[in-house]
């Protein structure tokens, strides 16, 4: 699994910063790949939070498929596998 943790935070007055929401979180979780939501909630006491959901995406690993070609098989008429 992929996770995401944390957020930002806008709109903090007198040099805030996101350190001083001590009751919200952030996170979000995935495994295969593809886009997920990361959603924060909480509150604070000092300001009236509006919460926007943020994404985790995962993106496809390249792999590469190769084919044995060390098979050599001596033709005798029928089929051979």
């Amino acid at each position: 699994n992929q996770t995401v943790t944390g957020f930002t935070a806008t709109g903090l007055v007198n040099g805030e910063t996101e350190s001083v929401l001590t009751n919200v979180t952030a996170s979000g979780t995935g495994k295969n790949a593809g886009s997920y939501s990361s959603k924060a909630t909480g509150s604070d006491n000092n300001y009236n939070l509006t919460f926007v959901d943020g994404s985790l995406d995962i993106a496809k690993a390249n792999a590469t498929v190769i084919a044995n070609s060390n098979h050599t098989v001596v033709y005798n008429g029928k089929d051979q596998t």
